[in-house]
């Protein structure tokens, strides 16, 4: 709440330079609201954002921060895979951030097991009217492949990301995003931490 300025800060420089009046941005994998809600402030009521966050505890707080920020922001209470189910998740009770669709991952805290919708990225995308997306944030606990590699195998081209803010969960990923991204034409923009790409057409 009192040092924004530490969150992503070389991340959310990236975006700012990018955000206009009428942005269309997808936050995948929400959380608390921090990036829908810096989009929302610089884009201005015209803008169309989608924040999905499938926990309960989380949910709440994104709730709470959209309504104490005045922003109109969409939600979708479900997580994102390659599937459309109700699936088992992991959840570490020390830091709700981490619910997993990994049921084997190791938090600081006990674990607990819940059950959480799955929705396919394209459907949601559609359903809440987006022709493109300026920019996507994709930060969900390893699963990243999951949710970005069948929604660009499916999607039409005019819908990828033009931008894509992404946690490097390598280590989880059944399938390499980075390489995927990178033979359909993004570039690299930063390599450490989170990853950043972009469409150099865009």
């Amino acid at each position: 709440m009192v040092t924004p300025q530490f969150f992503d800060p070389e991340e959310l420089e990236i975006l700012r330079s990018v955000v206009r009046p009428g942005f269309q941005f997808v936050d995948l994998g929400a959380n608390v609201g921090a990036y829908s809600i810096f989009v929302g402030r610089l884009a201005g009521p015209g803008a169309r954002i989608l924040a999905i966050e499938p926990q309960d505890t989380m949910l709440a707080r994104l709730r709470e921060n959209i309504a104490l920020n005045g922003l109109s922001i969409r939600i979708a209470a479900v997580a994102v895979a390659d599937r459309e189910e109700v699936a088992e998740f992991a959840v570490d009770l020390n830091n709700f951030g981490y619910t997993s669709l990994n049921l084997n991952r190791r938090g600081r805290g006990e674990r607990r097991v819940i059950r959480l919708p799955v929705r396919k990225l394209l459907g949601l995308v559609k359903e809440h009217g987006f022709e493109r997306i300026d920019a996507l944030k994709a930060d969900i606990e390893g699963a990243e492949d999951l949710a970005l590699l069948p929604f660009m195998e499916e999607a039409p081209p005019s819908l990828w990301p033009k931008l894509i803010i992404m946690e490097n969960g390598a280590r989880e990923w059944r399938r390499d995003c980075v390489a995927f991204l990178l033979e359909r034409g993004y570039e690299r923009v930063r390599g450490r931490g989170n990853i950043v790409l972009r469409l150099p057409r865009a």
